[in-house]
C-alpha cells in the first residue's frame, strides 16, 4: 500500500504522461496540478515511488515515466471517471438510430466509430454460443481410415466433416459409437461434458480413444466455431499518431499481430471475463501485447451467444476515455440486439 500524498502524485505523473508523452519532472507536478507540495517534495516520493517500482527513469534526466504496475494501479485504483462530450455522444447515438436490422453491419459500423472516436485500433468478434448441444450425429465411413462426420447442432445448424485416422476403423465401429454418442452426448450442452463422458463413450462403443477424440473435437468445434471473418478491425494505421510506434520494427510489430485474425481472436478470448464487465489488459510481459494496452468487454445477442467488443492502442492509453467509449458502446450493442431480437419475435408472430 502506498499513501494518499504518493496516490495523488502518481495519478498526476500518469495523466500528465498519457497526455504529452514527455518523461514528467517534479517541476511539472508542482506548477500544474496545485498539490500544495514543494518541488523537492514531490521528488522525493518520485523517487520513492521508482523503488517501488511504480515509475521508471528512462534516462538520467530528473523525469519519470508510469511502469507497467503504475499503470495498473493507476486504472484500478485512481484514474476518475470520464464524461462523454455532446458531440460524443451524438455520434455514438448515430449507431442506435441507424434503420439496421443486421448485426454484421451494425458491428462493421459500431467497430468504424470506436476508432474515430479513440484513436485506437478497434476490434469486434461478432457473436458466438457460449455453450450449445448435438441434436444428432451420423458417422459413415468413406475409407477405412476416413469418416465422414455429420452434425445437427440443437441451433439447426449442420456441419460435416471427414476424419483422417492412423487406423483403420470398421462400419460396426463407427456404428457402435454413433448410437454411444447419440445415447450419451446428444442433449448435453458442451460446457457440461467431463472427461468421464469420453471414457464412457469409449467403454460402451468398445472404439479406439483415437476415433472417440477425434470425433469429439469436431463435435466441440462444431458449437464453438467463430468465423474469422466475423472479426471486424479498424483504425490499423491510427499507431503510427503515437511517438511510442516511431520505431519501423515496433510499428511492424503491431501491424503483423492486428491482421492475424487467429491471432486477434486468442488476444480478445484470453482477455475477457464473464464476471466483468470491462477487462483492461496492460503490456504484459511474454504475450503479444508487450508493448500494448488492450481494453475488452462483452456483449450478448441472447443468453446463450455473446461477442466481444476491444480496443488496442498503446500502454500510454487514454484509459479514462477508452473505457467510457468501451462501456457505452457495449450498452449500445446490448440495447441494439435487444432490439433485432423483439423485432423478429414480432415479425414471427
Amino acid at each position: 500500500m502506498i499513501d494518499d500524498r504518493k496516490k495523488l502524485i502518481l495519478k498526476a505523473i500518469v495523466d500528465d504522461y498519457i497526455s504529452t508523452a514527455e518523461p514528467v519532472g517534479s517541476r511539472t507536478i508542482e506548477k500544474k496540478y496545485n498539490l500544495g507540495l514543494s518541488s523537492a517534495t514531490i521528488r522525493n516520493e518520485m523517487s520513492d515511488l521508482e523503488e517501488l517500482g511504480l515509475l521508471n527513469q528512462p534516462h538520467t534526466s530528473s523525469g519519470r515515466v508510469p511502469s507497467l504496475a503504475g499503470y495498473r494501479m493507476y486504472v484500478d485504483e485512481l484514474m476518475t471517471q470520464y464524461s462523454l462530450t455532446l458531440e460524443e455522444i451524438n455520434v455514438l447515438k448515430t449507431v442506435m438510430e441507424d434503420k439496421i436490422d443486421f448485426l454484421d453491419k451494425i458491428i462493421a459500423k459500431t467497430s468504424g466509430v470506436m476508432s474515430q472516436l479513440t484513436n485506437y485500433t478497434s476490434v469486434i468478434v461478432g457473436p458466438r454460443l457460449m455453450y450449445g448441444s448435438i441434436k444428432n450425429i451420423r458417422l459413415i465411413s468413406v475409407d477405412k481410415k476416413i469418416v465422414l462426420t455429420i452434425i445437427i447442432t440443437n441451433e439447426g445448424i449442420i456441419k460435416d466433416q471427414k476424419i483422417v485416422l492412423e487406423n483403420s476403423v470398421t462400419e460396426d465401429e463407427l456404428y457402435r459409437l454413433e448410437n454411444a454418442i447419440n445415447k450419451n452426448i446428444v442433449g448435453i450442452d458442451f460446457s457440461d461434458i467431463k472427461m468421464e463422458n469420453i471414457v464412457k463413450l469409449v467403454n460402451d462403443a468398445r472404439v479406439s480413444n483415437e476415433l472417440v477424440l477425434a470425433v469429439f473435437k469436431f463435435m466441440q468445434d462444431s458449437v464453438e466455431v467463430v468465423n474469422e471473418n466475423d472479426i471486424y478491425v479498424n483504425g490499423q494505421a491510427n499507431i503510427f499518431n503515437f511517438p511510442e510506434y516511431s520505431n519501423v520494427e515496433k510499428a511492424k510489430k503491431f501491424l503483423n499481430l492486428i491482421s492475424n485474425r487467429s491471432d486477434v481472436l486468442k488476444l480478445m478470448n484470453n482477455a475477457s471475463d464473464k464476471d466483468k464487465k470491462i477487462v483492461i489488459k496492460i503490456g504484459e510481459k511474454g504475450s503479444p501485447i508487450e508493448d500494448c494496452s488492450l481494453i475488452v468487454s462483452r456483449y450478448k445477442v441472447s443468453d446463450n451467444m455473446e461477442g466481444f467488443i476491444g480496443l488496442i492502442g498503446p500502454t500510454r492509453m487514454d484509459y479514462r476515455r477508452a473505457v467510457t467509449v468501451m462501456d457505452y458502446v457495449t450498452d449500445i450493442i446490448n440495447d441494439k440486439m435487444k432490439q433485432i431480437t423483439a423485432n423478429k419475435e414480432d415479425k414471427n408472430k
